[in-house]
């Protein structure tokens, strides 16, 4: 996989999100929790059991190229990935126009967008992924900094 497929289009890093980390992990605690308790024995008469095995299955697995640039991961309607995607853009913060509106929007829920980017326009895609990597490696997930709600830009 190429190293910069993990970036998405905004500067988020895709191996931080808890789509990809936290939340597999949860997904497979319960499901070995609901096992240990023999539920998956004696739950297929309850309506909508098979529906709650492949959602909470499909939760637990993450395939390794689920990101936004795969269209496997964020909102389908994002209207940063469009602008990027339409204008030839690796990633935003390459961009002569960063931070443009959408982006500071975006910023609203995901407090170190602008500050990645920053990083990235100082260092370069190279060092800065590199530098997300061993984020990853201490454990930091974006989930834990994010602001609720996600407020993603359609327009």
């Amino acid at each position: 996989m190429d190293k910069h497929m993990l970036v998405s289009y905004c500067g988020l890093y895709c191996d931080l999100c808890g789509a990809r980390n936290d939340t597999p992990e949860r997904a497979r605690a319960l499901i070995a929790t609901l096992k240990q308790a023999e539920l998956d024995k004696y739950g297929p008469g309850t309506p909508d059991f098979d529906a709650f095995w492949r959602f909470l299955n499909g939760l637990a697995d993450v395939p390794e190229d689920k990101c936004c640039r795969t269209g496997q991961c964020g909102a389908p309607n994002c209207a940063i990935r469009a602008c990027a995607r339409s204008r030839g853009i690796e990633v935003c913060a390459l961009c002569a126009d960063y931070p443009c509106a959408k982006i500071q929007t975006f910023a609203q829920s995901e407090p170190l967008l602008l500050h990645d980017g920053e990083r990235i326009r100082k260092v370069g895609l190279d060092q800065w992924t590199g530098e997300q990597i061993a984020r990853r490696q201490a454990g930091f997930d974006y989930g834990r900094v994010r602001c609720l709600p996600c407020i993603i830009p359609t327009e």
